[in-house]
This record gives C-alpha cells, sequence and structure tokens, in this order.
C-alpha cells in the first residue's frame, strides 16, 4: 500500500476543488461528519473537549463539535488562537459552530477529567517545534489521563517522515481523512497515534486513480 505525504493530500484537495468541482469548505464538511459518525458509533461518552487551531483542521474540529453539540452533547471549544486568527476556510465552520451556541473557551481554561478529548490543532503543515497557544494546549492535553481522539493526525507529528520537534499528542484514536499517511506508520507515528482508521471524506475515486493511489 501507497502511504501520503503532505505535498500529496494537497494536491488531492486542489484536484477535487477544481476539477471535481468541490469546494475545500465541502471537503472539511465531510471531514467533520465522518469524524463525528466515527465517534457516535464508537463512544458512550457525551462529554467532549475540542482543541482548535486556526487551520484546516482546527476547521475539521470546529465541524465535529458543532454536529456533538447538534446531536445533544456536552461540547466545549478550546480554541488555539483569537477569532480574528482562524482562515478563511476554518472560519465559516466557526461561524457554523456558533449558531450551536457552543461554550468557546481559551486552551488555558479547566478541562474537566471525564470529557474525551478531540485534538484539532494541527494537520498535516506542521512545520517545526509548536510554539504559544498550540505548544499549551499540546502540553496540556499531555498531562491529562482523559481519553485523546486526534483529527487526521495527532498534533505535532510529521505526516511525511514521522518526526516529532516539540511538544506532541500521543493519541488513543486517530481518525485519518483520505489516505493513510507515511508519518503514520513509521515507528513514533505507530506510538503516538493509537488506533487508526481511515475516513472516507467523498473525493471521487478518479482522483486518487489520477495521483496513483489506486
Amino acid at each position: 500500500m501507497r502511504f501520503a505525504r503532505s505535498e500529496d493530500i494537497k494536491t488531492l484537495d486542489k484536484l477535487a476543488s477544481e476539477k471535481y468541482g468541490i469546494p475545500v469548505s465541502e471537503l472539511m464538511e465531510n471531514a467533520g461528519r465522518a469524524i463525528y459518525e466515527e465517534i457516535k458509533s464508537a463512544f458512550s461518552n457525551n462529554k467532549f473537549a475540542v482543541f482548535c487551531g486556526k487551520g484546516n483542521n482546527g476547521g475539521d474540529g470546529f465541524v465535529v463539535a458543532r454536529l456533538l453539540s447538534a446531536d445533544g452533547c456536552d461540547v466545549k471549544v478550546y480554541l488555539a488562537c483569537d477569532e480574528s486568527g482562524i482562515s478563511d476556510t476554518a472560519k465559516i465552520a466557526f461561524d457554523r459552530l456558533k449558531s450551536e451556541n457552543v461554550e468557546i473557551l481559551r486552551v488555558s481554561d479547566e478541562v474537566d477529567s471525564d470529557v474525551v478529548i478531540i485534538d484539532a490543532l494541527l494537520g498535516i503543515s506542521v512545520s517545526g517545534a509548536p510554539r504559544g497557544n498550540i505548544k499549551l494546549a499540546i502540553d496540556r492535553i499531555a498531562s491529562m489521563s482523559n481519553t485523546v481522539i486526534s483529527v487526521d493526525i495527532p498534533s505535532g507529528l510529521s505526516a511525511d517522515d514521522g518526526s516529532v520537534v516539540g511538544s506532541v499528542v500521543k493519541a488513543d484514536y486517530t481518525y485519518t481523512l483520505a489516505l493513510d499517511k507515511v508519518g503514520l506508520n513509521t515507528e513514533s507515528g505507530k506510538a503516538l497515534c493509537g488506533v487508526k482508521k481511515v475516513l472516507d471524506i467523498g473525493i471521487p475515486t478518479e482522483a486518487f486513480v489520477e495521483l496513483g493511489f489506486i
């Protein structure tokens, strides 16, 4: 099986958008819904703390949080940036999340010991050691004994080679999107990702064929 690197995923997303007419915002919605459905089928817990960064990984987290809240779960979102710093595509998901009146907190705020933590801080574009509020959030997650689900890849782990520079999330479950990643299949990746599952986010089969993954 061929595993994907970050550039493969970026190319796949671009192909899905430009050739097959699926906006990035729709892929984000699909990703969040796929993770939500996996969580609902696998977990009986109904309390969640969703740690979100400013980019597309955080956007996936916003979608998951919105859907869990709409389903009656107790959800709090811990935002690792100011609202003004959220990327354009993730902002679409964030604005929809706010319609659910989910409590938005800072990553330094208290986290209950009985919640499932969802890590949506950093995705495949991680470069260098996490800094600032992202580092603070990762270190907080690492200090707790809660069950942790990572969106796409544990924050701080390189999708390309499994390297870690600085703080990193150790997940119990990783729901990776569209394609399995090189970094998740290295020795360090396997140690950090926990139980891994690849989720379909609605990219046409033809796109995978065009890039040589099928």
